[in-house]
């Protein structure tokens, strides 16, 4: 009898640590996930506020009396389906708060990307980002499976706009350097190369904008030559003579 009272004082205590846990990540607000947390916490709070009972039953019925009614097997019977009942809920506010802590990984891995400077033009700028962004926070708000692979598709797609804008600094900078030494009559071809590699970019196609950035250093290189500028077919063929 005495040990099925330590057992349950064990798994009263572990409870009452998961709560603690759980006060302190609430203070860590979620933002995309909060609908998800929030019934993760109730439903906490809830078997909680029932422990209260269940071990008020327990007591009594491990102080209860021995009597002609209430064989020690009965009563070992009763504090074990009371015990019972107390370890699973314990399970499920283990479950939960592992669950929460998962949700708020996941939530803050999205606001590090909503946190960026010009979040909000990125954004609205670039659709491949507005559609990944959009995909990882629906995911996570309602609990899909694939929360985590949207997530994942999120930060990679941050990853390949760090790379666009490199390019496009890149392109900026070649272009800029061009119209200082192109004749006019050449101007088009500069134009149409740069046009190629911004729609390439708002499109994440990296390698196509990759191309068209070499095409636009290759006739930089040209006109650095003092060579004739020609129209250019592709880069490294020449059209004409």
């Amino acid at each position: 009898m005495a040990e099925k009272q330590k057992e349950k004082q064990a798994l009263v205590n572990n409870l009452t640590d998961y709560l603690k846990e759980f006060e302190s990540l609430n203070n860590n607000g979620l933002r995309y996930a909060s609908d998800a947390g929030k019934a993760l916490r109730l439903e906490a709070d809830k078997l909680f506020a029932q422990l209260v009972d269940k071990t008020r039953s327990f007591d009594i019925e491990a102080n209860q009396s021995d009597s002609a009614d209430s064989s020690l097997e009965s009563k070992l019977a009763k504090l074990t389906s009371v015990y019972q009942s107390i370890a699973g809920d314990s399970k499920i506010i283990s479950d939960n708060l592992a669950n929460y802590k998962s949700l708020l990984n996941s939530d803050r891995r999205i606001q590090q990307i909503a946190d960026v400077k010009n979040f909000s033009s990125l954004y609205q700028t670039y659709l491949p980002f507005h559609k990944a962004f959009d995909n990882a926070t629906l995911a996570l708000s309602s609990g899909a499976a694939n929360a985590e692979s949207e997530i994942a598709a999120l930060e990679a797609s941050y990853q390949q706009l760090l790379e666009v804008q490199k390019i496009t600094r890149q392109g900026n900078d070649i272009v800029t350097l061009l119209k200082k030494t192109v004749l006019r009559k050449d101007q088009p071809e500069i134009d149409g190369v740069a046009s190629e590699m911004k729609q390439s970019l708002s499109q994440f196609q990296l390698p196509e904008a990759q191309a068209a950035l070499f095409h636009l250093e290759y006739l930089y290189q040209l006109s650095q030559a003092d060579l004739t500028l020609m129209i250019v077919d592709q880069v490294g063929g020449k059209v004409g003579s």
